[in-house]
């Protein structure tokens, strides 16, 4: 791979999100396990986390576990769950170092003590840190974190005379974290998968062919020139 590299000259966006596809299919093109796949991922988020913060990019959300994953068998899911928190012990000084903040977003009832304890040890450790805010969706869904909102509001007793989308938006995962400017999906796929639902609603796309576990440098750089050429105009006409 080529060193990770700075954009001059173009719109960069503030807050830019992924949907890490394509894992799987890398490791069987490859003959290598699934878990295989996610590991070569793995090397793939860090170093877009890495470009992210030479451009200056706010906010990387990636989604890294959907509610949807939980069908895929219970020994993935044991695999999956094991590398992830073998993930966060080796990579979390790291990124603490570099100055990145950790969220995490999704329902994390249904996760292990010892998952809810991880994920509390990061966002705790890096809570300060303000180069770069990662955000990984884990047992997450769209869908899901709005049934979640509509509960806590009515939970808190909240009139709904003077309910509005900024009010809304409080009792959202993503709370006093601005919207996406940029989706970017790879492996060729053409869907959100339940992704920031609410949030994406003037997000611009681009889809990428690459397997996630190749995804380079040059996927990042591509996505953010063609996010430059848009019209951002938020249903206003152009002047």
């Amino acid at each position: 791979m080529t060193s990770v590299g700075t954009i001059h000259n173009q719109r960069i966006p503030k807050h830019v999100a992924i949907v890490m596809d394509g894992n799987r299919r890398w490791a069987k093109q490859h003959k290598q396990s699934e878990i295989q796949g996610h590991k070569a991922g793995v090397s793939s988020l860090r170093n877009s986390v890495s470009f992210a913060i030479k451009n200056k990019i706010e906010v990387l959300s990636v989604y890294a576990f959907s509610k949807e994953n939980w069908g895929r068998g219970p020994k993935w899911l044991k695999e999956f769950f094991n590398l992830f928190i073998s993930v966060l012990d080796n990579e979390i000084k790291e990124l603490h170092h570099n100055n990145v903040k950790i969220t995490f977003i999704g329902d994390q009832n249904e996760l292990s003590k010892e998952l809810q304890h991880k994920i509390n040890e990061c966002e705790q450790l890096t809570k300060n840190n303000n180069l770069l805010h990662l955000v990984i969706a884990f047992n997450y869904s769209g869908r899901n974190e709005i049934i979640r909102a509509i509960q806590k509001i009515i939970e808190s007793k909240v009139d709904p005379r003077t309910l509005n989308e900024d009010i809304f938006g409080q009792y959202l995962d993503t709370k006093g974290i601005p919207e996406p400017d940029l989706f970017i999906r790879t492996s060729g796929e053409y869907r959100i998968s339940n992704f920031l639902l609410w949030q994406m609603s003037y997000s611009e796309f681009v889809f990428i062919n690459t397997l996630w576990p190749d995804f380079s440098e040059d996927d990042f750089r591509y996505a953010l020139e063609e996010y430059s050429k848009r019209d951002r105009r938020y249903g206003r006409t152009s002047t």
